[in-house]
């Protein structure tokens, strides 16, 4: 403490944690919930832990983990970059009566796609099934319907439109103000 004629200074340190027994949200610390196709954990400081994913008949799938479900075998996984994907292949190949085998695609919400078709996925997503039944994003769309390749941008009516392909293989779409984006 130093003095200055007649007033005094002192120093003041503020430090700033968080809480060890913040909330996610509404959820308490070492609370489990469901959110559409995911579970979470509610951690000490108020961190989400993805626990997995929730298939079809709300069986659950940890994240890096594998289940049958209706003959698909579905894995949950989550991506450095905090992306989570829940993908399915068939466990084993369906053939018609004529011993053809059938290859088709399967999107997020069951709708099954023959080879070398094409559909939007999530309003955003231009997706093709090859004829190994792989599904391959071709392109992002605009709200308006406008194509945007892949690693390439589009500008229209002051909006910039950037479509993706980042280092772990996810597909990012991001728009903004022209000018600032």
């Amino acid at each position: 403490m130093e003095m200055y004629g007649k007033l005094e200074r002192y120093d003041i340190s503020l430090q700033q944690g968080v809480n060890a027994n913040a909330k996610c949200d509404q959820h308490n610390v070492g609370e489990k919930w469901q959110d559409k196709s995911f579970e979470f954990e509610c951690l000490r400081g108020g961190q989400q832990k993805l626990l997995g994913c929730i298939g079809e008949n709300k069986i659950k799938i940890p994240v890096g983990g594998i289940r049958e479900i209706n003959g698909y075998m579905m894995k949950c996984e989550q991506f450095h970059n905090g992306t989570v994907l829940l993908h399915g292949i068939r466990k084993s190949p369906t053939y018609l009566s004529d011993d053809k085998l059938v290859v088709e695609c399967i999107d997020s919400k069951g709708n099954h796609h023959a080879i070398g078709t094409s559909w939007i996925e999530n309003e955003r997503f231009n997706k093709t099934c090859t004829q190994f039944g792989r599904t391959e994003i071709h392109n992002c769309v605009t709200q308006n319907g406008f194509k945007v390749p892949i690693n390439g941008e589009l500008i229209h009516e002051k909006i910039k439109y950037i479509c993706e392909r980042t280092k772990d293989g996810a597909v990012r779409f991001a728009s903004g103000p022209a000018d600032k984006i």
